[in-house]
This record gives structure tokens, C-alpha cells and sequence, in this order.
């Protein structure tokens, strides 16, 4: 029969075949969008983007609590506000994971560093120069890193009571000579919860983006049993994290360019 048929009659028939047989689509597949972090698990992402960073600094104001919780005001009496920091961290600009706090403030400690799996202050006749720190005070690790620690226990222990969106705005500055940090609103997360733990309960409010982005944290731990007797206050503290992965003036000082405590004479 076919041989009967003129080429454009075999060309109609080869298109019909082809328009009725099923179709196939190769390399196409297709991928559900994934849904973003809820819960602690916002709180894990912001914890992994702080870790993950190559540098970050952050400001933190730290002052006497009224057991209520966050949001708190922050108080006028400057005699409650018992710390005031910046931190500036890195570990790809040098050969050395270092975190810098510097403090303002009367009566301010003098800036410290976590350097070489210990803590190092500047606390010469020269800026930066560098000394071990004093070893009555006995500071570890988890010091220099409470934005981080406070979210280590949200992911293990915290107990997430509202999440909802709203606009989270810095407040805090950053140190001198930086760039103001942008005070606009921008659209974020904001989860509060609560942490128990043997130290007491911590109260805390997170903002990150919706991808969990940390972008400020509060908290507030209210003493349990002797703690709670022998506390005249509790210790309220606010955090803004000002950015991620961007370069950071940080100078890390060699194990032989840290002198001894004894030679601390400040300045």
C-alpha cells in the first residue's frame, strides 16, 4: 500500500504517527522546592552559617535583667549595662583561627583574644601587645563564642513556644572606625523559646532570615535553687551579627609574640 503512496502522503502519514505516539521528555526532571527551616532546625542553620563562616563580627551589649524575659529595654542607668563588646573572628585571612572581643565602657576589660586554644589580652604600654591572661579568671572557649553556645543549646535543649515572621532592625553599632551598620528593617523570622537547663531556664528570641541567617539574639537565664539566692540580678544579653564571610582587620599574634602574665603592666 505504501508503495501506492506519493511522498507527500507518506510525509502526512509519518506526522500523524509520530503526533499519537506517546512523548517523551529527556533530561527533564523535576525537584521539589525545598521547604525552609522550621523550628530549632532554623536555629541549626544559624548555627551552621556561624560556624561555616570564614569571618564574622558581631556586637553584643550585656546589662542587668528584670527576670522578664526579652524583649527588654535597654536601661538608662549606664550603671546596669555591665559590658558592651564587638567581636571580630577569622580563620582563612591567617594561618590562625583567632576571635578578637573588644569592650567598651568604663571600666571596660581590656581586649581580649582566643588564640592558640587560649585566651590573650592586650594589656601593654603598646596597643597590641599582647599577654596570657590572668588565670584566676579561668576563661574558656564557650566565652569567646556566646552567640554560638546559645544556639548549641536551642538546637539540643530549646523548646520553640512562637515562630513567626517580622522585621528585625539593628540597633547596636559597630565598633570605631567601621562602617555604621544599616538600621533599615528587613524581613526575617523571629523564634522564641526556652532553654532548662541545671544553670536554670534561658529565655531567649532568635531573628534570622528565612533561610537562618543569624541576625540578632537575645537571652536571659534566671538562676535556679542557691544560684537564684545568691544572684542580685540576672544577665541579660543582646546580639547583632553584622555580617558573614567578609574581610575582617584581624592581626593574630605568634605563640612567641605572647608574653607572659606577670608582664602585663597595662597601659
Amino acid at each position: 500500500m505504501l508503495t501506492a503512496l506519493t511522498l507527500p502522503a507518506i510525509a502526512v502519514l509519518a506526522a500523524g504517527i509520530a503526533y499519537h505516539m506517546p512523548r517523551t521528555q529527556v533530561g527533564l526532571s523535576h525537584t521539589p522546592a525545598q521547604a525552609p527551616p522550621q523550628g530549632t532546625d532554623l536555629a541549626a542553620a544559624a548555627l551552621r552559617q556561624l560556624q561555616d563562616a570564614s569571618t564574622y563580627r558581631i556586637s553584643g551589649l550585656v546589662h542587668e535583667g528584670d527576670g522578664g524575659g526579652p524583649y527588654q529595654d535597654r536601661p538608662t542607668d549606664t550603671r546596669r549595662v555591665l559590658g558592651l563588646s564587638h567581636q571580630w573572628f577569622t580563620h582563612t585571612t591567617q594561618p590562625t583561627p583567632a576571635v578578637l572581643v573588644d569592650r567598651a565602657g568604663d571600666g571596660a576589660a581590656p581586649t581580649s583574644m582566643w588564640v592558640h586554644d587560649t585566651p590573650v589580652i592586650s594589656w601593654g604600654r603598646d596597643p597590641y601587645e599582647w599577654f596570657h591572661d590572668n588565670p584566676v579568671y579561668d576563661l574558656d572557649e564557650e566565652s569567646f563564642f556566646p552567640v554560638q553556645t546559645t544556639l548549641e543549646a536551642i538546637v539540643n535543649d530549646g523548646t520553640i513556644a512562637d515562630q513567626r515572621r517580622a522585621p528585625f532592625r539593628a540597633q547596636l553599632t559597630p565598633a570605631m572606625g567601621e562602617n555604621d551598620t544599616d538600621h533599615a528593617e528587613r524581613p526575617a523570622v523571629r523564634l522564641e523559646g526556652s532553654v532548662q537547663s541545671a544553670e536554670g531556664t534561658t529565655e531567649f528570641v532568635l531573628f534570622t532570615t528565612v533561610k537562618g541567617t543569624p541576625l540578632g539574639l537575645s537571652a536571659e537565664t534566671t538562676r535556679s535553687g542557691a544560684d537564684q539566692q545568691e544572684a542580685e540580678f540576672t544577665t541579660y544579653s543582646e546580639y547583632e551579627i553584622h555580617s558573614l564571610d567578609e574581610p575582617v582587620d584581624l592581626t593574630v599574634p605568634a605563640p612567641d609574640e605572647i608574653g607572659p602574665w606577670e608582664d602585663a603592666g597595662g597601659p
